[in-house]
């Protein structure tokens, strides 16, 4: 049987491993991949708030936790609950069962999203896309884009939707997509 002294050092050594491990994990490529991730997930979060925040004060004129709820198909205590945190973090202002104004902050960031979302949702669109999918894709693929992605895929939705006709390779891409083979180009089209 141990005794007390035993198991005191028994303690202390399994605190010490414990402890140990913990360093070894915060050091390690992991911890940081994780806290990434959450970093990641979080951004994706706020941005995803911020955007419908902009969006409902543009159709509406305001937003409301029961709104933004609805918008996005989570509780309204979750909502209140994230406008809180963004509120405190300067992206928000926000009084209880009142309507939720953006600050200037939040603003330049909700601009911003909603831009990338636009941008995506009509790119998809242009390669046949139906919209709905457009949309949901869209809705995912806008937090992880690098700016000069966005711009290089604004300015390709732009030119395309303001091309004089369309363009004769944007009907042979969606010939290819439906048959899988390439269509005949005549000698004057390049």
């Amino acid at each position: 049987m141990l005794g007390i002294p035993n198991i005191i050092k028994l303690y202390f050594f399994v605190i010490w491993l414990i402890s140990y491990e913990v360093k070894e994990f915060i050091h390690s490529k992991s911890f940081y991949k994780e806290l990434g991730k959450k970093q990641r997930m979080r951004r994706k979060s706020v941005e995803d708030y911020l955007e419908v925040i902009y969006r409902l004060i543009d159709e509406k004129g305001y937003a409301r936790i029961f709104d933004i709820s609805a918008f996005l198909n989570v509780k309204p205590p979750s909502v209140t609950e994230m406008v809180q945190k963004l509120a405190k973090e300067g992206y928000v202002k926000y009084t209880r069962y009142q309507t939720i104004t953006l600050t200037n902050k939040g603003r330049e960031v909700a601009k911003n999203v909603y831009r990338r979302h636009k941008t995506l949702t009509e790119f998809l669109k242009i390669l046949g896309v139906e919209e709905e999918i457009a949309e949901k894709d869209a809705c995912e693929i806008e937090h992880s884009l690098h700016p000069k992605t966005v711009d290089r895929l604004t300015k390709f939705v732009e030119f395309v939707k303001n091309a004089p006709r369309d363009p004769r390779w944007l009907e042979h891409f969606r010939i290819y997509y439906e048959t899988g083979k390439y269509p005949k180009c005549e000698k004057n089209e390049a």
